[in-house]
């Protein structure tokens, strides 16, 4: 028979036996062990998918490129030098006629006179500014850094007589006899202008009778005014640098007294402030003597 006393001393051992009380301990940290190598795996696994993103978006052909840009660049602009300097219609052809030929992001259309009249009013100093600086839309020096500060002046001033202003052409100072050309082109103008002040009645008095008769039946009037309005009518519509005014008898009776052949000689190689054939170009003899013939017809 057991004694009450022995039941109680071995309920008292059981309690204090350290492999029995500790069991719930060791559970809770093989819990816990659990429990900190799923949480290593997820975040090894985020990381991973992380790296995984960025090394795709590293190979991408954006990221290449710009991890392999310089870091500085350098833009190589080509000067050119012991040139000819352009005249101003070829430098408006080259630069100036892809916004002024139709009048783009505001800029004044080729032989508009009333989109050029407020930029002549200002004067050709303000002009000059303007092209060489940029203004607007307009960027400096038209966009091309190449140009003189001449090929401007000469761009400028072609695009403004073009619409009826009267700026003299300007000279290239850089070359030899320059200044020398200058005041002798002046007196030039000058004289060309004053020619039709002479008495016209006179000279064509003097003329051959078959001179005056200088319009020929077979000559197209009609292209003659075509070509008048793509490049004569700059200076002859407001008689610009001493040209004879469309439309006004005296002016041209001593030119038309000459003869054609006169005519058209000063129109193909030029005569005082005229360029040669008008500074058209490629303008054949016949598109000249029409546009003549059309003047003439206009002037008689």
């Amino acid at each position: 028979m057991s004694h009450p006393h022995d039941s109680q001393q071995d309920q008292v051992k059981t309690d204090n036996d350290p492999i029995k009380s500790s069991k719930p301990l060791v559970i809770l940290s093989w819990l816990l062990l659990i429990v900190a190598i799923v949480a290593i795996m997820m975040i090894d696994w985020t990381d991973s998918e992380t790296r995984s993103t960025s090394a795709g978006h590293s190979l991408s052909e954006e990221a290449v490129v710009e991890r392999i840009a310089p870091i500085a660049r350098i833009e190589i602009i080509h000067v050119e030098v012991d040139r000819e300097p352009q005249t101003g219609e070829q430098v408006y052809s080259l630069v100036c006629t892809s916004c002024h030929a139709a009048g783009i992001s505001g800029a004044p259309k080729f032989g508009d006179q009333a989109d050029w009249a407020p930029y002549i009013a200002t004067g050709f100093d303000e002009m000059m500014n303007i092209a060489i600086n940029g203004k607007g839309a307009m960027p400096a020096r038209g966009g091309n850094p190449n140009l003189s500060d001449l090929e401007i002046a000469r761009a400028v001033v072609y695009m403004a007589n073009a619409a009826g202003a009267n700026f003299p052409e300007p000279a290239d100072e850089s070359a030899e006899g320059g200044e020398a050309a200058a005041t002798e082109e002046a007196p030039a103008a000058e004289q060309a202008a004053a020619e039709p002040a002479q008495d016209a009645q006179a000279t064509q008095e003097a003329a051959p009778a078959e001179a005056v008769a200088v319009i020929d039946e077979s000559i197209d009037l009609k292209l003659g005014a075509r070509i008048y309005k793509r490049g004569c009518f700059a200076c002859h519509a407001s008689g610009a640098a001493g040209a004879m005014k469309l439309g006004d008898k005296k002016a041209w009776a001593p030119y038309i007294a000459r003869g054609m052949d006169s005519l058209m000689e000063g129109a193909i190689n030029g005569k005082g402030a005229m360029p040669p054939r008008g500074g058209m170009g490629k303008v054949s003899d016949d598109e000249l003597r029409a546009a003549l013939a059309y003047m003439i017809s206009k002037s008689q």
